[in-house]
């Protein structure tokens, strides 16, 4: 819960720069980050969407703004609410998603993007390989933040968006 109300103008940028790349009709993966969440009140705008996220909360935002979307399931990490696990990466796999929005604790100066906790990194990871596009969504506060586990290269995917001015 605190991650959710940390850098709140930054993530409301991010965001509205995020949707600009989203059109009527995509198939969305979400993951279960709080930089990600900010999206959820610009998506009613788009017609038959259809997002996937290992994430309750956001199923039952996008459950109260009538935006169709499934949530994954799986084992339920309670620190995170997200759900984690093989079953979680086989249900992404059935999916072939126009574009991901997905963030991290922080990225390299070497340009790797990380994460702290193993199970969640893999759920990225098949979210990554089963969308045609990938955003990475990051405020300027996790640049040059290491951790333990790899998700991927800046340079593999489409872009990083921030809040700095384009």
């Amino acid at each position: 819960l605190l991650r959710e109300s940390l850098n709140n103008a930054s993530k409301q940028i991010i965001a509205k720069k995020a949707a600009k790349l989203i059109h009527n009709g995509n198939i969305i993966f979400l993951d279960a980050s709080s930089t990600v969440s900010y999206l959820i009140p610009h998506l009613e705008k788009f017609h038959d969407i259809i997002v996937v996220t290992p994430s309750p909360k956001t199923s039952i935002l996008l459950g109260q703004k009538g935006i169709k979307h499934y949530c994954t399931g799986g084992r339920l990490l309670t620190d995170s609410v997200t759900y984690v696990g093989s079953k979680t990466e086989r249900f992404f796999a059935d999916f072939n998603a126009d574009i991901c929005f997905f963030s991290s604790r922080g990225y390299t100066e070497n340009g790797m993007i990380t994460d702290s906790f193993e199970l969640e990194v893999d759920v990225k990871k098949a979210m990554l390989r089963n969308a045609a596009k990938c955003y990475y969504l990051c405020d300027s506060s996790k640049k040059n933040k290491k951790y333990a586990f790899n998700i991927c290269g800046i340079h593999e995917v489409d872009a990083l968006i921030d809040e700095s001015e384009d």
